[in-house]
């Protein structure tokens, strides 16, 4: 490991710049935990009160509560998938697997 000591100013700012990191990611986290449990609540009232599960809606399926939330279920990508399918069109047909992402918009 380095360590590096610095001194007068320089660590003034560096220390108020770890300060404001620190309370960015305590904001950061009870912001992503609070996103999630919002969306929580949409999901569960789609369940409970319009039978909308929205873990078994396909790839490209939209719901809108309106004047709320414009719901849509798309697909997650996290390569280059038509590389892969040119490179190793076998292997490529053996795993492909659609993942779903949920991407809640608010539309208040």
């Amino acid at each position: 490991m380095q360590t590096f000591k610095p001194a007068g100013e320089e660590l003034k700012e560096l220390q108020l710049a770890a300060s404001i990191l620190e309370q960015a990611n305590t904001r950061l986290g009870l912001a992503k935990k609070e996103v999630e449990s919002c969306k929580a609540k949409l999901t569960d009232w789609l369940a409970t009160q319009r039978k909308i599960v929205l873990d078994a809606l396909p790839i490209g399926e939209m719901v809108m509560i309106e004047g709320v939330v414009l719901i849509e279920i798309g697909k997650m990508s996290k390569f280059d998938e038509k590389a892969f399918l040119l490179a190793n069109p076998a292997e490529h047909q053996a795993f492909k697997r659609d993942m779903k992402v949920t991407k809640f918009k608010p539309i208040v």
